[in-house]
């Protein structure tokens, strides 16, 4: 019976700790997102599959027919779909705009600190002390550029996408001209946004001097998926089918979502 007991308490203290380590993952708006994000690429692999099983059997199904069936008329291939794989496309598909839309609402709020964060940006390039190192400002220069340049790029980003968002819920009226330019805008600078973190990450190396560890090659690997497709998404016709974005999608998301697992994880235990 005491080991019994023992068995009991610890499952307790570990479902304890699974939860708190859960609600520390969701509780800052980044990291909310960071598992919205992840959601929204699960959700279009899944559509994306299904997407080719449906095709995938439409264009068999046609060949098994007429070996049977001797038919001048071919048949209807919306009919020939299987119902079931069509349902969960249909579903899935239904799931990644309901999650595009809470991704939206959440960087409303997001707007708000890109502002603030760029006030605080010149706040301290205007305090850059004059006798520090040469070579230690030269850094902090740098750094506070890219990270202007970034902050830029994503306070244009979310004002095309919330105007997008408004426009799409009936909420602002605007052309469809109007849409089609924000919804430009609003992929290059995403782009943009990209093209600075890649700089960021590389940048890590070049001052470590080769001397990296995991977590960095995770963050080249994440920022490099993204990139890919900002700039498949920014081009008028993009080359990547949407399977390819998806994966990319999953793999840069996935690793986003396990450094906030991961990062949570120390707080618990403390």
């Amino acid at each position: 019976m005491p080991r019994a007991a023992d068995q009991i308490q610890t499952s307790r203290l570990s479902s304890g700790q699974l939860s708190a380590r859960l609600q520390r993952c969701i509780t800052a708006r980044i990291d909310t997102e960071g598992w919205l994000l992840f959601a929204f690429w699960s959700s279009r692999l899944s559509s994306s599959i299904l997407d080719n099983i449906g095709k995938a059997a439409v264009a068999i199904k046609p060949a098994v027919s007429s070996s049977k069936h001797d038919s001048p008329h071919p048949p209807d291939l919306k009919e020939q779909a299987p119902k079931r794989v069509t349902l969960l496309k249909e579903r899935s598909k239904a799931s990644t705009g309901m999650i595009t839309d809470a991704r939206c609402f959440n960087r409303l709020w997001g707007t708000i600190e890109i502002i603030l964060s760029l006030k605080k940006l010149i706040e301290i390039d205007e305090s850059l002390d004059d006798a520090e190192e040469s070579s230690s400002k030269e850094t902090q220069s740098f750094d506070l550029l890219v990270d202007f340049c970034q902050a830029v790029a994503l306070l244009v980003y979310h004002i095309c996408d919330h105007a997008i968002f408004f426009s799409r819920h009936k909420i602002i009226k605007l052309s469809s001209a109007t849409t089609a330019i924000l919804t430009r805008w609003s992929l290059r600078s995403f782009a943009i946004n990209t093209v600075m973190a890649v700089v960021r990450v590389v940048a890590q190396r070049v001052r470590s001097r080769g001397a990296v560890d995991k977590s960095w090659r995770k963050s080249l690997v994440r920022t490099s998926a993204i990139l890919i497709i900002a700039v498949n998404n920014a081009l008028p016709k993009g080359p990547l089918n949407e399977l390819t974005l998806s994966i990319l999608g999953v793999l840069g998301s996935g690793i986003l979502a396990q450094g906030i697992w991961e990062k949570n994880a120390l707080a618990v235990k403390a």
